[in-house]
C-alpha cells in the first residue's frame, strides 16, 4: 500500500514540476476596464457594458445600474452603482425533483451542502465586454467595492471571467460600508486555460449573496502585474464620501405573477416508465414595507391514473374516471422590510434556511419565523421553527466580516416532545411528554493574507444529545411516547477541522492544502446533512489531508493523500491517494482522468442513523470525464446554453479477508440545453453493474440505473 501510494505521489509531483517549467513570468502592466468616471456604457476597452438578468420577462427580480459622482474613490470621478434583487416569484435553481442542487463555497472550493431546489431565487448582475482583451501578462484583477448601509447590501457576490470557450468563477466575501480594495489572483480562475482572448468580466448575484436585495458600489476595475499597483487615485477620500442612499418605499401596490410547467420522463427498472408533471402558480405582492408570497402547486398522476376504464356490471360496457391531480401550498410567507435598522427583513411562513452541512443542512419548508439582518458588520438570521405538539427547533447564525478575516458562529437548539399513546386530545386535553434534545453550535474562521494567497480555516463544532425515551415515528407528524428510559441517554460529541491554503504562493497557478480533522464518535448535530452518509464519511476520525494542485496553459494536475484514524477503535480506518489531470484547452470540451487507490477498514453502528457497516476492501478507481459546452460569448446571463458531458467510472474492489475481488463500473451521461433563459432541457442516463448484484440498491431514489428526459418552462 505505501509503495503504491508512494509512486503515484511521486508520478504525480513529476507530472507537475513538468507543466510549472513551462509557465513564464511576465512583465508589469496595468490594463484599465474602467473606473465610470465618463459615465458611460462603453468601458475602457472598447466593449459594451450592461445590467443582465436570468429572465427579462421576469419583472419580480433584476439588476438597475447607474453612475454615482457622490460615493466614489477618489476627489473627482464617479462609481458605479448597482441595486439587485433576485428575490423571485420563480425558482429558478432546481434540476430534476428527485437529484440535488449543490451550494457551493466558491473561495474554498469545496461543497457546503445540497438542495432539491433554492426556492424563489432567480440570478442577475452586470457584464463587461473584453473585445477579446490578451490578459496572457497580467497576474491580477482588481477592484474597489462598498456596500451601501442604508439599502442594505451583500457580504458576498460572484465575480465570472470568460473567453470563447471556457467561464470560471470567484466568490468576493467581506463587502463592508466602506471602500475595500479587492485583489483576485488570475490563477484562481483554474478552469480558463487561454488567457488571449478574453470576452467578458461578469459581476452575479446568485444564491450566495447573504442578502436578497441591496445595493453595492464598484469602482477603478483594471488587471495588473503587481498586487501594488494602483488605477487612479486612492480612496483616501473614502472616509468622507456619503455612507449610503436613503432608502425609499413605492406606495403604490405591486403585484407579480411567476408560472413554472414541468414534464419529465424517467425510465428505471423498479418502475419501469413514469410520466411525472408538476405545475406552480407564484403570486407575490408589495406595498411599502410589507409582501407576501404564495405558491401553488399541482402534480399529475402516472400513467392510466390521470383517466382510465372501469368495466359495469352490464358487460360489456365501461365508462372512463378520472382523479383529480394533488395540489398543495408550498410557499405561504408573509415578510415585513427594515421594521428596525437592525432588522432588514422578517419573514413567516415557509422558511429556507442553510447553516452549513455539519449543523443545518440546506432545507426549504419548516414553518416559524425568521429575522435577517446586519449590525455594524454582523450579519445574522435568527429563527424558530414550530413542530408536532411542543416541540420545536431555535437556531441562529451569525457572520462577522473584517477586510481579511471572516468569523461564523451558529447555534442550533432542538426539542422534542411526543403524546402518550392514550391521549388524542379529543376530551379536551392532550398529553404530551418530552423525549429528546440536542444541542450543536459551530464556530468558524477564515483568515486571507498576501490577498487570498494564505488562506486558514479553522472550525470547532460540539453536539449534546439527551433521550429521554423510545418514540413511535411510524407517522413522522404525529410521534407516539413508547417507553420510558431507565437510565436517559447523554452523549457528547466535538469536532475540530483546520485547513491551511498556499494559493498562487509557491508560484503561479500553484495550489497546496494541508488540512486535519478531529470528528468525535458522538458529534451528530440532529440536523446534519445526510445523516447516514455524514456518519459514515465525515463522523468518528481523526487525521489528514495534503494536496497540491497546478494549472498551466489549460492543464490542471493534483496530487492528494488522506489518511485517517477511526475514534470509536484505533485499528480501524482509511487510507486515500488521488491522482488526476484535467485539460481545459480543447475549444468547447474538458477532459479528465483520476485514480484513486482506497485501503479501509471499519465495523460501526450508529445510534443516531441507519449506518450499520462491516467493510474491509481495498478499492482501486479509475474515471474518466469528458464535457462538451458552448459559452455564449456575448450573451451575460446565459452563461452555458448546452452543456454535455459523460462519466466513465471502474471499480476494482478486493476484500482481503475472504481473497475475493469484484469489479463494479457504470457509465452516466447529461445533457442541459438552455435555448433561453427560462426554458430548459434536461436529459440523464446512468447503466451500472455492481460487482455482485446483491450490491445494488433497490427503491428510492433508483439512482443506479435510469434515464430521465424533462422539460421546463418559467413564464
Amino acid at each position: 500500500m505505501r509503495r503504491n501510494s508512494l509512486s503515484i505521489i511521486l508520478a504525480g509531483l513529476v507530472a507537475l514540476v513538468v507543466i510549472f517549467m513551462y509557465c513564464p513570468d511576465a512583465e508589469s502592466k496595468i490594463l484599465s476596464v474602467d473606473d465610470f468616471d465618463e459615465q458611460t456604457f462603453l468601458n475602457k476597452l472598447g466593449g459594451e457594458s450592461y445590467p443582465w438578468n436570468v429572465n427579462p420577462q421576469d419583472k419580480s427580480q433584476g439588476c438597475v445600474v447607474s453612475f454615482d459622482s457622490k460615493i466614489r474613490v477618489g476627489e473627482t470621478g464617479s462609481s458605479l452603482r448597482l441595486d439587485y434583487d433576485i428575490d423571485s416569484t420563480i425558482t429558478y435553481l432546481r434540476e430534476f425533483p428527485d437529484t440535488s442542487y449543490y451550494i457551493y463555497d466558491y473561495d474554498m472550493d469545496s461543497i457546503i451542502g445540497f438542495a432539491k431546489e433554492v426556492p424563489h431565487t432567480s440570478y442577475n448582475g452586470f457584464y463587461f465586454l473584453l473585445n477579446n482583451a490578451n490578459l496572457k501578462d497580467y497576474r491580477y484583477l482588481i477592484f474597489y467595492v462598498k456596500g451601501d448601509p442604508l439599502q442594505g447590501f451583500t457580504r458576498k457576490f460572484i465575480v465570472e471571467l470568460k473567453n470563447i470557450d471556457q467561464t470560471d468563477k470567484f466568490l468576493v466575501e467581506g463587502v463592508g460600508s466602506s471602500w475595500q480594495k479587492i485583489v483576485i489572483p488570475l490563477g484562481m480562475f483554474k478552469r480558463i486555460g487561454e488567457w488571449r482572448k478574453m470576452t467578458e468580466l461578469t459581476i452575479v448575484f446568485n444564491e450566495n449573496v447573504t442578502r436578497k436585495t441591496g445595493t453595492i458600489y464598484l469602482d477603478n476595475i483594471y488587471f495588473a502585474q503587481s498586487s501594488e499597483e494602483e488605477l487612479g487615485e486612492e480612496p483616501s477620500s473614502a472616509k468622507s464620501s456619503p455612507q449610503g442612499n436613503p432608502k425609499e418605499y413605492s406606495r403604490e401596490k405591486k403585484t407579480d405573477l411567476g408560472v413554472t410547467i414541468y414534464t419529465g420522463y424517467s425510465y428505471t427498472p423498479e418502475q419501469k416508465n413514469e410520466i411525472f408533471s408538476m405545475g406552480s402558480l407564484s403570486v407575490e405582492g408589495r406595498l411599502l414595507r410589507f409582501g407576501g408570497k404564495m405558491e401553488i402547486a399541482a402534480e399529475t398522476q402516472n400513467f392510466g391514473e390521470a383517466a382510465y376504464g372501469v368495466e359495469l356490471e352490464n358487460w360489456p360496457f365501461e365508462e372512463t374516471r378520472r382523479q383529480s391531480p394533488d395540489i398543495e401550498f408550498p410557499t405561504l410567507q408573509f415578510t415585513v422590510n427594515d421594521i428596525l435598522p437592525q432588522a432588514s427583513r422578517i419573514t413567516l411562513g415557509h422558511l429556507w434556511l442553510d447553516s452549513t452541512r455539519y449543523t443545518f443542512n440546506p432545507v426549504y419548508g419548516w414553518k416559524g419565523v425568521s429575522i435577517d439582518g446586519d449590525y455594524r458588520g454582523l450579519n445574522y438570521n435568527t429563527f424558530f421553527i414550530k413542530q408536532p405538539f411542543n416541540s420545536f427547533t431555535l437556531g441562529s447564525h451569525f457572520r462577522q466580516y473584517w477586510q481579511y478575516f471572516r468569523l461564523e458562529a451558529i447555534g442550533i437548539h432542538h426539542s422534542q416532545t411526543a403524546r402518550l399513546s392514550g391521549s388524542s386530545g379529543e376530551d379536551g386535553t392532550l398529553e404530551v411528554e418530552p423525549v429528546e434534545k440536542d444541542t450543536s453550535f459551530m464556530f468558524r474562521i477564515l483568515e486571507y493574507l498576501l490577498s487570498h494567497r494564505i488562506i486558514f480555516e479553522g472550525i470547532y463544532g460540539h453536539d449534546i444529545y439527551h433521550q429521554y425515551a423510545e418514540v413511535d415515528r411510524t407517522d413522522p407528524t404525529e410521534p407516539i411516547y413508547n417507553q420510558k428510559l431507565d437510565k436517559p441517554v447523554s452523549v457528547y460529541g466535538s469536532m475540530w477541522r483546520g485547513k491551511l491554503i498556499f494559493d498562487n504562493l509557491l508560484w503561479r497557478s500553484s495550489k497546496l492544502s494541508y488540512g486535519y480533522r478531529w470528528v468525535g464518535e458522538n458529534f451528530k448535530p440532529e440536523y446534519r446533512q445526510e445523516p447516514t452518509v455524514f456518519d459514515d464519511v465525515d463522523g468518528d476520525q481523526k487525521g489528514y489531508n495534503v494536496k497540491f494542485e497546478q494549472s498551466c496553459k489549460g492543464f490542471v494536475a493534483s496530487v492528494a493523500y488522506d489518511d485517517i484514524t477511526r475514534n470509536s477503535n484505533k485499528d480501524y480506518g482509511r487510507k486515500r491517494t488521488n491522482l488526476s489531470l484535467y485539460y481545459y484547452g480543447f475549444r468547447g470540451m474538458e477532459m479528465g482522468i483520476s485514480r484513486e487507490y482506497r485501503k479501509e477498514d471499519y465495523e460501526y453502528t450508529s445510534l443516531r442513523s441507519s449506518l450499520d457497516v462491516d467493510r474491509n476492501e481495498k478499492v482501486g478507481v479509475s474515471e474518466l470525464y469528458l464535457r462538451f459546452h458552448l459559452v455564449h460569448p456575448v450573451t451575460p446571463g446565459i452563461r452555458l446554453p448546452l452543456v454535455l458531458w459523460f462519466k466513465f467510472r471502474r471499480e476494482d474492489i478486493e476484500h482481503p479477508l475472504t481473497g475475493a475481488s469484484y469489479v463494479t463500473d457504470s457509465f452516466q451521461t447529461k445533457i442541459e440545453y438552455y435555448p433561453t433563459p427560462y426554458l430548459k432541457l434536461l436529459g440523464m442516463y446512468k447503466t451500472t453493474r455492481f460487482g455482485d448484484p446483491s450490491w445494488e440498491p433497490t427503491g428510492y431514489p433508483f439512482a443506479d440505473n435510469f434515464t430521465r428526459i424533462a422539460l421546463e418552462v418559467m413564464f
